[in-house]
């Protein structure tokens, strides 16, 4: 064999000098052209991505943001607007994790959405207000933590007890229903010797019932437990992320690569019986009935044994509501899915509205439904099915202020009319 050619396997070898023939050269050069390639491929296949993910929701975020919003920049999807994170807890499921900071919240040490530290002995001048509830209560919605509830309603409270340090404490969690709302009454608000407990409550139990799930049996309903095995995720709960828009490369790639997999294996035939066929049926009407009555009977029980005052309020839900309903919140309703949910839910709903009403009728306990609050208010309200934007919780907060003072006053608030003249 030549000299020459042994040269020539060397350079195919990728053996370099600066004698390589046009083989070695061209096969470098298109070795080169591939890396590029991919590279640019990446670039242009997430430009692509970020283009058609603005085009496709461009409609449904302006108007959203414009609809619900006096600043479209407040839109509750338009900028960085989270849920805290989970930890897991034996009796509740989860809770949200002591000392954890957002963009637009902050929980402190006991697990509660507040700036500040809250002694378990108040002052002896002060009045304590605690509210549990969903995502509706805890505020998901509103621009920032000022904004939700809980602030509003302090400021509003404060103005008309100038002589007392009114204290309102945002105790809810995202995804709670009653029974656990009963079960954080009883193992955590009850050390912190509340006055009145106000419950912001009723869209979760509905949904969950549809759902099939029976909340007395079954309280990790999203079942955190297995998610928060090693980690903690934000609230949505996802095991993967959606559309890989945000955050690095591999990891979109890898998402990307796994979901193709998962679609070639495992097929369209079995993800639709997965999907729909096995999906429980809606609770039975009696068993959504005695949960209820259960739960609202034992934090009567409670109420009346510990001296507090429970106000339980049956939130807005727009498949309830008598407000003129926007074009965007007129879309909400139209695209409920599968076909006939929103009947169903407005007979859940229906059936809770008498219960509570039933149950809470007492001295230690009093009743208010919120499904007609929005009432006559052209301006859109409903973010989505209960989810509210900034001006909603003003109106929550304006609505009910007068109705916690009438307990902090000790007096029937149906005699005492001059109460709403007092707040703005």
């Amino acid at each position: 064999m030549s000299k020459r050619s042994t040269l020539q396997r060397k350079q195919l070898s990728f053996h370099y000098n600066h004698d390589s023939g046009s083989v070695t050269i061209r096969l470098g050069f298109n070795f080169f052209a591939i890396a590029v390639g991919i590279c640019l491929a990446i670039f242009f296949a997430e430009l692509a991505t970020r283009i058609w993910w603005r085009i496709s929701n461009s409609t449904t975020i302006s108007h959203k943001g414009h609809e619900l919003y006096n600043d479209p920049r407040e839109f509750w999807g338009g900028k960085n607007i989270q849920c805290p994170k989970r930890i897991y807890d034996t009796y509740l499921g989860y809770y949200d994790l002591p000392n954890s900071d957002g963009p637009n919240f902050h929980i402190n040490s006991a697990g509660f959405r507040d700036s500040r530290e809250i002694s378990k002995k108040p002052d002896e001048d002060e009045i304590r207000v605690f509210f549990t509830g969903g995502s509706v209560a805890w505020g998901i919605g509103a621009s920032s933590q000022e904004k939700s509830l809980g602030p509003e309603l302090e400021k509003l409270l404060a103005s008309v007890n100038p002589g007392k340090r009114v204290r309102v404490v945002n105790a809810a969690i995202p995804g709670y229903c009653i029974t656990q709302e009963r079960i954080l009454l009883e193992n955590r608000i009850l050390d912190y010797h509340p006055d009145i407990v106000l419950m912001i409550t009723g869209w979760n139990d509905i949904n969950y019932s549809y759902m099939g799930v029976d909340t007395l049996e079954i309280q990790d309903m999203s079942t955190w437990r297995g998610k928060i095995d090693g980690y903690v995720r934000t609230s949505d709960g996802a095991i993967i992320p959606p559309i890989p828009v945000y955050g690095d490369f591999l990891f979109k790639t890898y998402y990307l690569f796994s979901r193709g997999l998962w679609k070639f294996r495992v097929g369209e035939r079995w993800n639709h019986e997965w999907t729909y066929a096995s999906k429980p049926l809606p609770l039975p009407m009696d068993r959504f009935e005695e949960i209820a009555r259960r739960n609202l009977e034992i934090i009567r029980a409670l109420a009346r044994l510990k001296g507090i005052h429970v106000i339980v309020a049956l939130q807005p839900i727009i498949y309830a509501t008598n407000k003129p309903l926007s074009p965007y919140e007129q879309q909400i309703v139209q695209d409920d899915n599968p076909p006939g949910r929103a009947g169903i839910m407005k007979n859940y709903c229906q059936h809770l509205h008498d219960i509570m009403k039933t149950i809470s009728n007492t001295e230690d306990m009093r009743f208010v439904s919120l499904l007609h609050v929005f009432d006559g208010q052209s301006a859109p309200i409903f973010g989505d099915e209960v989810h509210l934007p900034d001006r909603g919780y003003s109106m929550l907060a304006s609505y009910l202020a007068p109705l916690i003072e009438s307990e902090i006053n000790k007096v029937n608030y149906s005699q005492d009319k001059s109460l709403t003249d007092r707040f703005p």
